[in-house]
């Protein structure tokens, strides 16, 4: 699996970088652990400090886009994201109650 970063864009009032990346050559479609993990060696960051927010793929194509959010710091991540996306990133099975 390749990821080429396509956008980068500092977000200074939310101590993040929003990122939208390409993902390549892969058989099935990664999974959020498996992005999450590329993408941290690719930006050298901490898995615990991205927020992924889409892994879009068109039908028929062997390309997702990515779009995640890269925080300061995994404190940052967990004040600003919802509680949703916070349990997601983490990869625990938790319901989540309304």
């Amino acid at each position: 699996m390749k990821i080429e970063v396509v956008m980068k864009k500092e977000n200074k009032l939310l101590k993040r970088v929003e990122v939208k990346a390409k993902v390549t050559d892969y058989s099935a479609t990664p999974t959020r652990k498996e992005v999450l993990e590329e993408l941290s060696k690719k930006l050298g960051v901490k898995v615990e400090s991205i927020a992924l927010k889409r892994i879009g793929q068109e039908f028929g194509r062997r390309e997702s886009m990515v779009t995640a959010n890269v925080y300061d710091s995994p404190e940052d991540l967990k004040r600003i994201e919802t509680h949703v996306k916070v349990v997601r990133n983490e990869g625990e099975k938790k319901e989540v109650k309304v």
